[in-house]
């Protein structure tokens, strides 16, 4: 079955606080919405492991499992796993591949049966085929020639290919490359042939953009830079950072347009949660929300409002007294006084009777 998816920085130097990655969170399933995204260039299959049924590797980063039946329509012997095969470099294949692995597989009668299966969606995978002469049927899909030899031939859900030459020929029999369009986790396939018909064969997509990780919830001291992190697969073609779900501008923020949002000598004007919008070949999705609280009593910015922030602030302060300079300023009207260290204390209090603690 084919499976289709559907307040202002201070003199002391800041502490810099690097939001981590959280607990891995899986895919995030987003609604596909179709749109007017640029169309990534298709990654093409890394195959890592092939015993006979049994072929498995990467495609832009996402797994991918080919099984057959019979177990030796899988050809390991005569499959490429080193990218060292060229047989793809040919203007007959959209696009070439100057270097490349590759699968043999075998079509025999009265059918191979095989299954692609992939972590994540691809969308509209394209195979190269080589000395193809057989018939491969795609239930329920629709391929779609894009390039090759005249005897390659696409009617409905069947490909077609004639037998030309014998081998070693490297190009004996048809050629060329067919598409699937859609947006796919599993495409079954059946090629018939009525002997044994070998067929070197290639894999090529777009991953879907999706999320595997997302930022946690974070605290930070006043003037510290923070950053928020997003890790994902797939051909993301527009990344868009979002402050209380309102975007936020990529030029006053350049890092707004990136996986990584980067906030310097943040304040209490930078709290509030914040999200990634991700727009791929398949659609839009968006992260989870993460919060950024400014603890303001962190005098130290280790993390925690704590009795060590109240020694420390004091300590600073009588040295502000001795050198002039305004470090413990707490309510910026430079002077440093006995006013600063009561609003300190006040804001250590609430901080550690709230999030801060």
């Amino acid at each position: 079955m084919n499976t289709a998816v559907p307040p202002r920085p201070r003199t002391r130097p800041p502490q810099r606080v690097a939001i981590g990655v959280a607990t891995l969170l899986g895919v995030l399933v987003a609604a596909v919405t179709p749109g007017p995204a640029a169309r990534a260039q298709p990654f093409f299959a890394d195959w890592e492991s092939v015993t006979p049924g049994l072929a498995q590797g990467e495609l832009g980063g996402i797994g991918v499992t080919l099984t057959s039946v019979p177990a030796s329509a899988i050809d390991p012997e005569n499959s490429i796993t080193n990218e060292s095969s060229n047989l793809f470099n040919d203007p007959r294949f959209t696009p070439p591949l100057a270097a490349s692995d590759l699968l043999h597989i075998r079509a025999s009668s009265p059918a191979s049966s095989f299954t692609l299966t992939f972590d994540f969606p691809i969308e509209d995978p394209i195979i190269h085929l080589v000395s193809f002469a057989s018939t491969a049927t795609f239930p329920g899909l629709a391929p779609v020639k894009l390039s090759g030899d005249a005897t390659l031939t696409v009617s409905g859900e069947t490909v077609s290919g004639v037998a030309i030459g014998p081998p070693p020929i490297p190009y004996n029999d048809s050629n060329g490359t067919i598409q699937l369009p859609g947006t796919f986790t599993s495409i079954t396939f059946t090629v018939l042939y009525p002997s044994i018909d070998g067929i070197y064969i290639q894999l090529g997509g777009s991953a879907c953009a999706h999320i595997t990780s997302a930022p946690g919830d974070q605290r930070a001291c006043p003037g510290a830079d923070v950053e928020f992190v997003v890790q994902g697969l797939g051909n993301p073609v527009e990344f868009q950072w979002r402050k209380d779900r309102v975007d936020i501008d990529p030029k006053s923020n350049p890092s707004a347009a990136t996986p990584t949002l980067m906030l310097t000598g943040v304040g209490l004007a930078d709290e509030g949660s914040y999200d990634l919008v991700v727009t791929g070949a398949c659609g839009v999705l968006t992260s989870p929300p993460a919060a950024l609280t400014i603890c303001i009593a962190d005098f130290n910015c280790d993390g925690v409002a704590n009795s060590t922030d109240v020694s420390d602030f004091i300590n600073q302060w009588f040295q502000d007294q001795l050198d002039g300079t305004l470090i413990t300023d707490r309510d910026d009207n430079g002077v440093v006084n006995s006013t600063d260290v009561s609003g300190f204390i006040n804001d250590w209090f609430a901080d550690t009777a709230g999030s801060c603690a």
